[in-house]
């Protein structure tokens, strides 16, 4: 399980703007189970979030709901 660097997560909100969240002692399949909660919960808000470690994208989830 690595956890040793923070993991950002960057939010693109429908109206253009975008929040940022930073995550410490997380892992990467934790942060996706966030960003998950994050969009569910969100009522169609976030249209996609990027999941970064070290300025690095891992990964981008779509928000099915906002689509």
């Amino acid at each position: 399980m690595d956890t040793g660097e923070t993991i950002t997560l960057l939010f693109l909100r429908d109206d253009g703007k975008q929040e940022e969240v930073h995550l410490t002692h997380h892992t990467v399949t934790e942060a996706r189970d966030v960003v998950q909660g994050i969009l569910r919960s969100g009522g169609g808000l976030y249209v996609k979030t990027e999941i970064r470690r070290a300025g690095q994208l891992i990964e981008t989830i779509e928000n099915k709901v906002a689509l």
